[in-house]
């Protein structure tokens, strides 16, 4: 039986980054895919990949009736806001990397 060793402070705060800016990764993800998924309910096909569809998505949004644009204006502000936050972690990430000597 090998027996794994405990966790250092410093391991667990840096795996504790990953995994929070990781889960940011998967809620942008999820609103990207929600946003696509209610312009489609209209009719309003837009691309996969994220620079497209944020390209592309603002011509489309006067297409919307009134709480749809809402909706739809609320996710790209969540999407936004989740942006800045991965930013952040992404930094933190490498500020920590930069000050660890290993």
């Amino acid at each position: 039986m090998r027996f794994v060793p405990i966790k250092e402070e410093h391991q667990q705060i840096i795996l504790s980054l990953h995994r929070t800016r990781q889960g940011f990764v998967e809620e942008r993800t999820a609103t990207y895919n929600r946003m696509r998924g209610l312009m489609a309910e209209f009719g309003i096909v837009l691309p996969q990949k994220v620079t497209c569809l944020r390209k592309t998505i603002g011509a489309h949004l006067e297409d919307l009736p009134g709480y749809a644009n809402r909706c739809i204006g609320d996710l790209l502000a969540h999407a936004d806001q989740l942006d800045a936050r991965i930013t952040d972690y992404d930094q933190a990430i490498a500020q920590a990397a930069r000050e660890d000597a290993r």
